[in-house]
């Protein structure tokens, strides 16, 4: 009996352990914008990034990010990657079942 209790508190632990990383993804928006400008800010703010996606269109450009906070989620990463010119729109969405504070 005691070992499946054990056995369920470790999985329990872990379970919570392994979502503490506060994960989101990013997604940047405009017309033409400094992309290595983009990613310097990102670093700056974030534990991890990884890049999943860039758009590119005759009129539009779209990078998709998955990142990780350092501790938690800092909206000054939005409003410095917002004053990078021909930025229209940033997004940043909750990639697990948290929801975002």
């Amino acid at each position: 009996m005691f070992c499946s209790e054990f056995i369920c508190l470790i999985l329990f632990l872990f379970k919570k352990l392994a979502t503490r990383d506060n994960k989101y993804v990013l997604i940047v928006k405009g017309p033409k914008f400094d992309i290595p400008a983009v990613e310097k800010t990102i670093n700056t703010y974030v534990k991890h990034y990884n890049c999943k996606g860039k758009y590119v269109s005759k009129d539009n450009i779209e990078l998709i990010y998955d990142i990780k906070f350092k501790k938690e989620m800092n909206d000054k990463v939005i409003y410095e990657i917002g004053k990078i010119n021909g930025i229209t729109t940033i997004n940043i969405v909750s990639s697990n079942t948290d929801t975002m504070g």
